[in-house]
Formats: C-alpha cells, sequence, structure tokens
C-alpha cells in the first residue's frame, strides 16, 4: 500500500503538523477527511471566486439589475450570489466569469461608461450580433477576437 506525506492543521489547536503519513487507502478515516476538508476549501475558493467575479462585472455594468437584465434572472440574483447566500447554476457561472474576462479585455479600449453600451450594441465582427448575446450562446473566444480586432484597428 503507497503512502503518502500530509501537511495538516489541527482543527482544534491550529498548530501545523509535518510528515504525518496517511495511508492512501480510500477507507483511511484520516484519508478521507483530508479529501473532504480539500474539497470543501476549493469549493470555498471558487463560491469565493465567483461573488467577486459578480460584485466586479455589475460594477463595470452599472448595477447589479443591469448584471440580472443580461443574465435574464430576478433582479435580486446577483445580490445574493455576491453576498455568498446563493451560488449561481454551472451556466450564469461560466457566462460571469466570461463577463469578467470580455470587461477586462474591453478595458483595454474604452472607459467602463462605454462597456456596457459595446456589449449591447451589434457588431460587425460578430455578423452583426450583439457581443452580450455571442457570449451567452458560444462563449467568449468570438467577443475576444472581435475585441482583438477593434484593438488592432481592423474593419468589418
Amino acid at each position: 500500500m503507497a503512502k503518502r506525506t500530509f501537511t495538516a492543521r489541527s482543527a482544534g489547536t491550529g498548530k501545523i503538523s509535518a510528515g504525518k503519513s496517511i495511508a492512501k487507502n480510500p477507507t483511511s478515516k484520516a484519508g478521507a477527511a483530508l479529501r473532504d476538508a480539500a474539497a470543501k476549501r476549493s469549493s470555498y475558493v471558487v463560491a469565493i471566486q465567483i461573488a467577486d467575479r459578480a460584485s466586479a462585472v455589475a460594477a463595470a455594468l452599472g448595477s447589479k439589475a443591469q448584471l440580472a437584465s443580461m443574465l435574464e434572472v430576478s433582479p435580486s440574483q446577483p445580490t445574493r450570489w455576491i453576498d455568498g447566500s446563493e451560488r449561481p447554476n454551472s451556466e450564469n457561472a461560466r457566462v460571469i466569469v466570461d463577463l469578467d474576462h470580455v470587461i477586462a479585455r474591453a478595458g483595454l479600449l474604452w472607459k467602463p461608461s462605454v462597456i456596457g453600451s459595446w456589449l449591447n450594441g451589434s457588431n460587425a465582427f460578430l455578423d452583426g450580433a450583439r457581443p452580450i448575446d455571442v457570449l451567452r450562446t458560444t462563449g467568449s473566444a468570438p467577443v475576444i477576437d472581435a475585441l482583438d480586432q477593434e484593438l488592432a484597428g481592423g474593419y468589418a
């Protein structure tokens, strides 16, 4: 049976104990506890990232209501995502992350006040589609390509 060495922090004392060997055994209570703790930390980190990204996107768009409108959800949803009382479904989480990326890239070209209009306007580089619609249906790649064309000074 293979052994792994883990560095762990005691829940009670907070002290770090290094070099403890835990059998790489799925039925090991200590191994299972470490895996569960790692999964919870990972889930918590993802929740914080989504909350922070939703907050940044709402700020860039002008309000949480604008974010709700773009995602076609209840106006109170972004508030609950940002305060951590709820998490967006996987599709909305993807769009939030994509929006955050697109807004950061668009910030290389325009002031924040222009970005929301650009996302909602017809775009020649996207065959007349609105960037927000392309982002929702296809993902960020074509929208980033359109931004790159704008940045390069291309004409559609």
